[in-house]
């Protein structure tokens, strides 16, 4: 086998792969969250503008607290990127099956903020409840928040498309018609994360995002420091 002949091979392999409906949906779920990203780097750029003097410049002008409003727009965006990735993916994967998108995406939404971690714990030591805490709403809960879209994504096209679920007369309005269909995927998915909730936090004192985060997130990224890391993001 000559060089081309392996080449074809080799795109033959990645064109398949790249056809994968969890693939697909990935990467156009991420095209989605591109205004969220590129607009907070802004924000975030103009308050960290890497000039001599800048900062003094500006508290001079506006005050100590002039790069608030600025911050706030990024805890808007990078700080709820798990939150808006869950979202856009699912209703990618969800509508590149032709299937109402956007409430597998509500469904989905409901489901991550289900498994998060319910409360926060201050400096103080002070705990926190009923509160969505941004550590793992942001990029530390990413990869659950992908597990929590292909699940969801799942399960809600399984049970529309086999029509498990309350059937509907037709002279019902299509709106109320995709409403209740998604009752019962809706139920799975939300007592499968209540499973997980329950399981993470009774029987291993976590959470589902931690528990994602220490096992497969922290290797990840600690994989990409190393020469087969780089080879591979490269390839």
């Amino acid at each position: 086998m000559n060089r081309q002949e392996l080449f074809n091979k080799f795109l033959e392999v990645m064109n398949r792969f790249a056809q994968i409906k969890a693939i697909v949906a990935v990467k156009d779920g991420f095209i989605m969250t591109t205004p969220f990203t590129i607009c907070g780097s802004l924000f975030l750029l103009i308050a960290c503008l890497p000039i001599p003097g800048w900062n003094e410049l500006m508290v001079s002008m506006f005050g100590e607290n002039w790069a608030a409003p600025l911050f706030a727009v990024c805890g808007g965006t990078f700080n709820i990127l798990a939150l808006i990735v869950v979202v856009c993916v699912t209703y990618k994967y969800v509508a590149n099956e032709g299937l109402d998108g956007m409430t597998a995406a509500g469904l989905a939404l409901a489901a991550f903020v289900i498994i998060i971690p319910p409360e926060v714990v201050l400096e103080s030591g002070e705990v926190v409840g009923n509160v969505i805490p941004k550590n793992w709403a942001g990029s530390n809960g990413i990869i659950t928040a992908l597990l929590v879209a292909f699940a969801t994504s799942y399960i809600y096209c399984y049970c529309v498309k086999n029509h498990i679920g309350i059937k509907m007369p037709e002279s019902v309005p299509g709106g109320v018609v995709r409403a209740f269909e998604a009752l019962t995927p809706g139920f799975l998915v939300f007592l499968l994360a209540s499973i997980i909730w329950g399981v993470c936090h009774f029987a291993g004192n976590t959470s589902a995002p931690e528990l994602v985060f220490s096992m497969i997130q922290t290797p990840l990224q600690s994989l990409t420091d190393t020469l087969f890391g780089g080879t591979v993001i490269v390839g």
